[in-house]
């Protein structure tokens, strides 16, 4: 997990906000009306909420609140609410409750294959194993499902996709496993990353303060995520080997350019707004 350094929110959602005022206090004044209610309210305003959701996308450089793999600003990432909207009514529309998870597995998953890629290719990348992904050509009159169902706007005929299957309920993790209850550790928390470790096999080291926040999340449930971890682990240890041995000489230059390294690391801007997927996992192997 990584803390969230939030910027301000658009401006289409300040105004909308604004416009809807009177609307959205008498919605959380009547004990009738729900925060789903207030949320499925908010969301027939298609293009406001596009623009909320790329912008928490944004903040969070591109990788999920929770897990920290890879989302894009496609039907795969949803808006969650760190407090649920069912018990905290009035914080349905704050930003400052909003975040941007990945589904969690709760939902198959379409990558659009290109020319260069081949399945072990794609499955590396992922985590996942080759047996698992399904690929397929898209014939012409599926093209408008899959359009449609997958966000995939530009598909043409004949174009090869891989499907990513569902993941049993045992196996979901996020903002779907998580539902309406509250977690102990989030990541708008400074320090949320000091209270995770990891083992070699990707699982995060489960101790008495974090073991809540783990179940609740499945961030050990499934197997792909600790796959994930696992590779970016064996990346760090060699990148931290390649410190080593380029600054054996002085102890002094190593620390301070293990410093410099996690610093890039942690800055966005440095990052050129996208964050490596899991980069609290090589942070905490250069700390450790």
């Amino acid at each position: 997990m990584k803390f969230i350094s939030k910027t301000k929110p658009p401006v289409s959602f300040t105004q909308w906000l604004s416009d809807n005022d009177v609307a959205l206090k008498e919605k959380i004044d009547d004990p009738q009306t729900t925060g789903d209610n207030i949320w499925s309210f908010f969301k027939e305003s298609t293009k406001v909420y596009d623009e909320l959701k790329n912008t928490l996308i944004k903040d969070q450089g591109f990788i999920c609140c929770y897990c920290g793999k890879r989302i894009e600003d496609d039907h795969n990432t949803s808006v969650e609410h760190l407090l649920p909207k069912k018990a905290h009514k009035a914080l349905t529309l704050n930003f400052e409750n909003l975040l941007a998870s990945c589904k969690g597995g709760s939902k198959n998953k379409v990558h659009s294959v290109n020319k260069t890629e081949s399945l072990s290719q794609i499955a590396l990348n992922f985590g996942v194993d080759v047996e698992h992904l399904e690929d397929v050509y898209v014939h012409v009159d599926e093209i408008e499902l899959f359009r449609k169902r997958y966000d995939l706007e530009n598909l043409k005929a004949g174009d090869k996709i891989v499907i990513f299957p569902q993941a049993d309920s045992s196996g979901q993790h996020c903002d779907v496993k998580k539902g309406r209850c509250l977690i102990d550790i989030h990541p708008l928390q400074s320090d949320c990353d000091q209270y995770f470790s990891y083992s070699s096999d990707g699982k995060i080291v489960e101790t008495n303060q974090n073991e809540k926040t783990v179940t609740t999340l499945g961030l050990n449930s499934n197997r792909y995520l600790n796959q994930l971890r696992s590779k970016v682990q064996d990346v760090s240890f060699l990148l931290k080997e390649e410190l080593i041995k380029d600054f054996e000489h002085s102890p002094l230059e190593f620390e301070k350019n293990r410093l410099k390294l996690i610093q890039n690391l942690n800055d966005l801007i440095s990052q050129n707004g996208i964050f490596d997927p899991f980069v609290f996992v090589t942070i905490w192997n250069l700390n450790n």
